[in-house]
């Protein structure tokens, strides 16, 4: 079964107008370092979905060759003219935590600080898909291909938190095909086109597939999602996930702002 994430996705935008109507007008500044194409998709899908919604977005570029101190001084500034901020990663040559800790928590949308207030997009995007599809039970498995900051990092917290059994894999996992097949919901968010395969996933698992890379001129993901589909509850690249990050990303904007 593949999960349309663009429906799911405007479900949620619907709701997230409605709760818009009760605030004060918002902004979201997003900052871009460097010209990563992958990055700017993001950012433009942000930014449509954020004018939908009513929400000031105020995009912010500097060239890749920009010094640290002067990144730190324009982060700044920028933070007190917006009621959310977003530092588009990957940040090229710099280390992320000396960027995203100078955003304060009222204000971090994405979660990324040290003492976040809000739960990552990409931890509200899993609890929302588990909970639509039933995935709630206390016993459950559960494995975490990536242990990027965005992904894997907030999602096996979040998971371990909850008292699920969690596998976090990375590349030093061995055999994490035996770790992935017994899950009960795989996640991924590590940008290797087919890294998952149907193999690896047992029947009726939920696979949340966050991974985006580019392979012949096509997105993909991590996920082999056409020999999964019929074995498996699956999210498809493109339409999968990524909408529902986007719509994520405004809910915590909201939140920030109630």
């Amino acid at each position: 079964m593949i999960i349309d994430g663009n429906s799911l996705a405007q479900i949620w935008l619907k709701d997230l107008k409605h709760q818009i109507t009760r605030l004060s007008p918002l902004s979201l500044g997003i900052v871009l370092v460097g010209d990563d194409l992958g990055s700017k998709i993001f950012i433009q899908k942000k930014k449509a979905v954020g004018e939908s919604l009513g929400v000031a977005i105020k995009i912010y570029s500097f060239d890749k060759n920009i010094s640290i101190r002067d990144l730190q001084k324009e982060i700044k500034i920028i933070v007190a003219s917006v009621s959310g901020l977003i530092i588009q990663l990957p940040l090229p040559g710099f280390e992320a935590e000396d960027i995203v800790n100078l955003i304060p928590v009222q204000k971090d949308v994405d979660a990324l600080g040290a003492q976040p207030i809000v739960l990552a997009p990409a931890v509200l995007v899993v609890e929302r898909l588990m909970k639509e599809f039933g995935f709630s039970r206390p016993d459950l498995k559960i494995a975490v291909f990536g242990q990027g900051q965005l992904i894997g990092q907030p999602v096996t917290k979040w998971a371990k938190s909850k008292g699920w059994q969690v596998s976090p894999i990375d590349i030093d996992t061995p055999h994490p095909e035996a770790l992935s097949v017994e899950a009960d919901v795989v996640i991924s968010g590590v940008g290797q086109p087919n890294l998952i395969t149907a193999k690896m996933i047992k029947a009726g698992a939920l696979v949340i597939d966050f991974g985006f890379s580019r392979e012949n001129n096509q997105i993909k993901g991590d996920v082999d999602f056409q020999a999964i589909e019929s074995k498996a509850i699956v999210t498809p690249t493109p339409g999968g996930t990524g909408p529902l990050v986007v719509a994520a990303v405004f809910q915590n904007l909201i939140n920030l702002n109630k």
